[in-house]
């Protein structure tokens, strides 16, 4: 059973890998594509848009969809090749209550030792895990790591003492960043397949306050940016 903002959600994830893996082993599913039960698929073609990108990724929230993907994608790419961080603002990690939760935790320096990502708070990276997709070696390297790590099965226990943490949209970005980086630089990535729809929506979330906004842009209304159609799902946090 999962729990939000709790350990459970990635650990469920991960385990529904694993169970995938051992109905179609070998070679027989190439992608894996992460959802939730509150999303609606609202477009065909997700199979095809995972088949070309190959990866999700973003460098914090994938924003309102309103740009190009080419230049976005060069400008992560950019901060990549250069080390421009820190990649989050210092009040962003000194002000929220999760990130400061894992930097507090028993399990953060372990992730530093065994290499999760680079040793300081500044290197940390976020985005919503809903709508993600991977390669499926990517995300068997993954749970690899994690247990080698001893972080697997301490998953389900984090998040318990109603402490948020998000380890399925820390955990996994921050990953990628240090250890995937060949692959970001290769690979024509996308953002999320999903974006929120949400009563309250923070400045660069990937999220929508109004059905009609929703509506308009994936209909295509005043035409359709790049990024727009990275849009195959909807996450219904709407009332």
């Amino acid at each position: 059973r999962t729990r939000g903002w709790a350990g459970t959600i990635l650990y469920g994830h991960l385990q529904n890998f694993e169970y995938a893996s051992s109905l179609w082993p070998g070679d027989c599913f190439a992608f894996f594509v992460i959802m939730s039960a509150d999303a609606l698929i609202v477009r065909k073609g997700i199979e095809a848009w995972v088949r070309v990108h190959k990866l999700s990724f973003s460098i914090n929230y994938a924003g309102d969809r309103e740009y190009g993907l080419p230049v976005w994608r060069e400008k992560i790419r950019d901060k990549i090749r250069n080390d421009r961080y820190p990649l989050l603002p210092n009040d962003v990690h000194l002000k929220t209550e999760a990130f400061m939760n894992i930097f507090d935790s028993d399990y953060f320096p372990r992730m530093l030792h065994f290499g999760m990502w680079w040793k300081g708070r500044k290197y940390l990276n976020h985005y919503q895990h809903e709508g993600t997709f991977y390669p499926r070696a990517l995300v068997r390297e993954i749970i690899d790591f994690l247990k080698g790590a001893d972080l697997f099965e301490t998953l389900p226990r984090i998040g318990f003492d109603l402490k948020a943490s998000w380890p399925e949209e820390v955990w996994i970005p921050s990953y990628l960043l240090k250890n995937a980086q060949p692959l970001l630089l290769t690979t024509d990535f996308s953002p999320p397949l999903a974006v929120r729809l949400e009563t309250r929506c923070y400045s660069g979330n990937d999220c929508f306050t109004s059905v009609e906004r929703a509506e308009s842009l994936l209909r295509g209304n005043g035409g359709w940016s790049s990024a727009a159609k990275s849009i195959f799902m909807l996450k219904l946090n709407y009332p």
